[in-house]
């Protein structure tokens, strides 16, 4: 009896000498593009000598270091290799199981063009350090922008967080008229965001540099390492000027059909109005301005219609209720106590007659033949009567016209 058997061994999976819990950056931006940078790390090690990061490049090189690198609050030295851009952070001894502990280290990116402020429209572009060996779980970036401008929207990957919208929270007021009679749908709840730890303070001294934070405050977030960011922005004058333009226009057209009827109204309100509503809700809100402009324009025009409207009703009444009473018809006043009679109007004429009354021709004479003078004593001769046939030649009055 032969016996056969496979062995195989069993190989062991990779487990990670380090990992980031949590990457949070805080950049400040001034008005000639210069970065400002504070980077934290929330560092789990498991036997990793150096924490490897890449920073961005800078005018002349690799962006400089503005502080010591800290460590769990403890100031160190970095080092980098030669020929390399890497910064190598030494790395504590593992501790506790499941314990992390803080890197924290501040550096600056350098303006490309000193001196000069940001144009009236653009895009920046942020770079972030790059971990190398080390994967990153969670990050969040919060950005200080110049205040003279307007930020339409954010390229990239990580995410600014968004709150319930407003149709969601009509939606939910509504619900009470709404009928259900299945199950119960789950109303979607708000976000649930986790916040990084707190810094611990330092335990040594050490240089060490603090962010001046002023500026718009932006937070982004993401799943995983963080990620280049292209921030899009405006003037705040160009942006006035466009939003102004776009209100004035749509309230100049709701003023043009202030004579027309209530249907065109209504159609470039829902058109106009609503259409702006509707596209600036499916829009970032950031970049709804333009469109709720318009809204406001033909919301104010349906305003003006109504005041027009209700102005020249109440005109019209007021004129109405100032006119005199007017008299009926065939009404005299009578006279007052020592007033003159009114002479006694003339009777008004008779009607003409109709036509046929003024115009039946008359009727013919029958010649009568001379006879000689009777005798006295004979009797008067009859008067001659006419005949049966000029009786019938005689017209016939028309009849009266229908009135």
């Amino acid at each position: 009896i032969a016996l056969k058997l496979d062995v195989s061994k069993n190989l062991f999976l990779e487990v990670p000498t380090a990992l980031v819990n949590y990457a949070v950056l805080t950049s400040v931006i001034a008005e000639d593009e210069a970065q400002t940078t504070e980077a934290i790390y929330w560092l789990r090690n498991n036997g990793q000598q150096f924490f490897s990061v890449q920073l961005p490049p800078g005018k002349n090189g690799p962006a400089p270091l503005l502080s010591d690198a800290y460590v769990d609050g403890e100031p160190q030295l970095p080092s980098r290799r030669p020929g390399s851009n890497e910064l190598l952070i030494r790395l504590p001894a593992r501790g506790a199981v499941g314990e992390a502990f803080s890197v924290r280290f501040v550096y600056e990116v350098p303006s490309p063009h000193p001196g000069q402020q940001l144009g009236w429209r653009g895009t920046l572009h942020l770079q972030p350090p790059v971990v190398a060996g080390v994967e990153t779980l969670q990050s969040m970036w919060t950005l200080y922008l110049p205040e003279d401008h307007r930020y339409l929207g954010f390229e990239g990957s990580m995410r600014e967080t968004v709150h319930r919208r407003g149709w969601d929270r009509f939606r939910a007021a509504l619900d009470l008229f709404v009928p259900q009679m299945g199950p119960m749908p789950t109303r979607p709840s708000s976000p649930v965001e986790a916040d990084p730890p707190s810094l611990p303070a330092p335990k040594t001294a050490g240089f060490n540099t603090q962010l001046q934070r002023e500026g718009v405050i932006v937070t982004l977030r993401r799943l995983g390492e963080p990620s280049t960011v292209g921030i899009v922005y405006r003037a705040r004058g160009y942006t006035a000027t466009v939003d102004a333009i776009a209100f004035l226009l749509s309230l100049a057209g709701g003023i043009a059909l202030l004579k027309h009827s209530r249907r065109s109204k209504f159609l470039y309100f829902m058109f106009v109005g609503v259409g702006a509503l509707i596209i600036a809700g499916a829009v970032s809100s950031r970049s709804a301005g333009f469109w709720q402009a318009i809204y406001l324009g033909a919301f104010l025009s349906v305003i003006v219609w109504l005041v027009c409207g209700t102005t020249r009703s109440i005109a019209g009444w007021r004129i109405w209720k100032r006119r005199p009473p007017q008299p009926p018809p065939g009404w005299n006043p009578p006279p007052g106590p020592g007033a003159q009679p009114s002479p006694t109007p003339a009777p008004a004429p008779a009607p003409a007659a109709p036509q046929w009354q003024t115009e039946v021709p008359a009727e013919p004479e029958t010649p009568v033949a001379a006879t000689p003078e009777p005798p006295e004593s004979a009797p008067p001769a009859p008067t001659p009567t006419p005949s049966r046939s000029s009786r019938k030649s005689r017209p016939t009055p028309p009849a009266d016209p229908a009135p």
